[in-house]
């Protein structure tokens, strides 16, 4: 198969030439297995290293996360399934809350997500480790997985890792030796259970899968199967109690919990002359941007691998129907998000809410790579630009970190200075009890440094296991928080017969970080029992 005319020339030619020696040593990337465990293990180390030695406090999810869970229950805050606070939870109870706590379930959870996303190539490349080399390294190597995940995610996170995990029970179902048994679908339906309680979008991906898998000749097969009906009845299974929650519970006083859905879809609505182009920025070019980068490597690097064959050619290919199937997925998950976001006119499924839906593009990379069989050269140069990549965003994180956030950052929850203020409470007397906050900033991150506490925020509906002690009640109030936050705690104290003092103290510390003068402020003030 000859290139098109745009890529030959004497001076593509040369710069092919040029490129080709320049990469020659990169050929070993997409061949050994021992560089792509290094990258991962890599990435890993990152992440450990961040929110175990240098992260000072909770990013936002892990703040909730920390405060509902407080105690088991089939259901927590009305905007996320109990997923990751079950998981959260049982990790606190055993090594207590703190951002080391929270950087090991992100590190497990990253790890699943690569460790899936491989296993699905190989499957569906027939065994072929090209495909899942080069599905885990281009992973790696995008924005969403390289730089993102480092700095925001976390139910979404878990979501990526639950899909991964979707496609890769799916892959094992569709192998085609006669063996496939009932524990193949129920591992399916197992699957499908997960991604209904890590989080609500997943319906839309649930149904793209579906499509995805009528798209698929041997899937589709084993579809109509009366095993396919103990898979779905499985999935039902593991949902059925949290979905009973969401119908029968009150929220906190505040009515029905499913009731409230649509409102929660409606927020930040949108006028209807606005609606289209916002969706189609947030909902379908952010996540497509967010995993682009390696495809748009490996056209410059292997123009060939995107070089459309005769369907003849590809008869023999494994993978054919699998990228078909990706595809797909793609496009109906995304186009049911822009109908439904469009019928609402809020944005709660847009921007990071459809990732999961990219996670085709890094798959279908490594399948057309794979069913193309690159020679030598055209490997190294797909390894060199890869390797370059995963150096800029290497780069790009340190600056991020160490340069850009902190000045640039309002917020930047994870440098807040929990110990100082931890220590002005036990400066104060408090050691352990109830603590009440208008704000999870403070309140959350500072109950990880008294174990055996439990935190209120009356501004929230109460979590799960957080009632107040009859005992001293340390009270956190952050100056950003609104007003009518700090009023609630102020009503709630007075109305359990406790004495609102005429000071209230305030800590300043300084926010980490040693390219910035960003100072935050807590007022800390004990609370007697009353008389």
């Amino acid at each position: 198969m000859k290139a098109p005319a745009v890529l030959s020339g004497p001076k593509v030619a040369g710069f092919v030439t040029v490129l080709n020696r320049f990469a020659r040593p990169w050929g070993a990337v997409l061949d050994d297995p021992r560089i792509l465990v290094t990258a991962v293990l890599a990435l890993l180390a990152a992440h450990a290293a961040l929110h175990g030695f240098v992260f000072t406090g909770l990013p936002r999810d892990e703040l909730e996360s920390v405060y509902w869970g407080q105690g088991w229950a089939l259901g927590y805050d009305v905007q996320q399934p109990p997923l990751h606070n079950w998981i959260a939870l049982a990790l606190m109870d055993v090594f207590g809350a703190s951002p080391a706590l929270f950087g090991l379930l992100r590190v497990a959870t990253i790890g699943g997500l690569m460790l899936f996303l491989g296993l699905t190539a190989r499957d569906m490349a027939g065994e072929r480790p090209l495909a899942a080399i080069l599905t885990v390294l281009g992973a790696l190597t995008t924005v969403l997985l390289g730089l993102q995940i480092f700095l925001n995610l976390t139910h979404s996170l878990l979501l990526l890792a639950v899909v991964a995990f979707n496609l890769w029970s799916l892959s094992r179902l569709a192998r085609t030796e006669p063996g496939v048994g009932l524990g193949a679908y129920l591992m399916v339906g197992f699957a499908l259970g997960l991604g209904g309680l890590s989080k609500y979008s997943f319906a839309l991906f649930a149904l793209g899968l579906l499509a995805g898998v009528l798209a698929h000749p041997v899937l589709r097969t084993r579809f109509w199967d009366k095993r396919t009906l103990l898979a779905l009845g499985l999935a039902v299974l593991i949902v059925l109690p949290h979905g009973l929650w969401m119908l029968l519970a009150d929220h906190g006083g505040t009515g029905g919990i499913a009731g409230q859905m649509s409102e929660i879809l409606k927020a930040r609505s949108l006028p209807w002359t606005d609606r289209l182009g916002d969706i189609l920025r947030t909902a379908w070019a952010d996540p497509l941007a967010g995993v682009i980068t390696p495809l748009v490597l490996v056209a410059l690097a292997a123009p060939r691998v995107f070089v459309l064959r005769p369907f003849r050619e590809e008869g023999s290919d494994p993978t054919r129907f699998w990228r078909r199937f990706l595809l797909v997925y793609l496009i109906v998950s995304l186009t049911l998000a822009t109908l439904i976001t469009l019928a609402l006119g809020g944005s709660e499924l847009r921007d990071h809410y459809l990732m999961p839906a990219a996670l085709a593009l890094p798959l279908w990379l490594g399948l057309r790579v794979s069913a193309t069989a690159p020679d030598d050269k055209a490997r190294a140069r797909i390894g060199f630009a890869l390797g370059s990549v995963a150096l800029v965003l290497g780069i790009g994180l340190i600056l991020a970190l160490s340069l850009v956030r902190p000045m640039t950052c309002g917020r930047c929850l994870t440098d807040l200075p929990v110990t100082a203020w931890a220590n002005a409470l036990r400066g104060a007397g408090f050691e352990s009890g109830t603590l009440i906050a208008n704000d999870l900033d403070g309140g959350a991150n500072l109950l990880s440094h008294f174990p055996g506490s439990t935190l209120l925020v009356p501004d929230l509906p109460p979590a799960p296991g957080g009632e107040a002690g009859t005992g001293t009640w340390a009270v956190v109030l952050d100056p950003r928080a609104p007003d009518q936050a700090t009023d609630a705690v102020k009503a709630w104290v007075t109305g359990q017969g406790r004495t609102w003092p005429d000071d209230v103290p305030e800590v300043v510390a300084p926010v980490r970080g040693p390219f910035t003068d960003q100072r935050r402020s807590l007022s800390l003030v004990l609370i007697p029992p009353a008389p």
